[in-house]
């Protein structure tokens, strides 16, 4: 009984992520239609200006605290 629970559980909490990326490969201009599998959209993404800077503030500030956060708790536990 529990383990049904747990396994509605994890349906519910997956299913719609697996929903968004099943539709993100597909080739449509419109998100409610599927029309097949493509990767176009991130071709356009790829190319846009203003992702990749997007892109490469968010890898800025994901090593700069990753790093932050290691010295800081190593120093804390020693």
């Amino acid at each position: 009984m529990l383990r049904g629970y747990a396994i509605f559980a994890y349906l519910f909490l997956y299913a719609p992520i697996a929903l968004i990326v099943l539709f993100s490969f597909n080739s449509g201009n419109n998100a409610s239609d599927f029309q097949g599998f493509g990767v176009n959209w991130y071709f356009k993404a790829a190319n846009n200006s203003l992702m990749l800077s997007a892109l490469q503030n968010s890898l800025i500030v994901a090593a700069t605290s990753s790093v932050l956060a290691t010295v800081m708790g190593t120093m804390a536990a020693i």
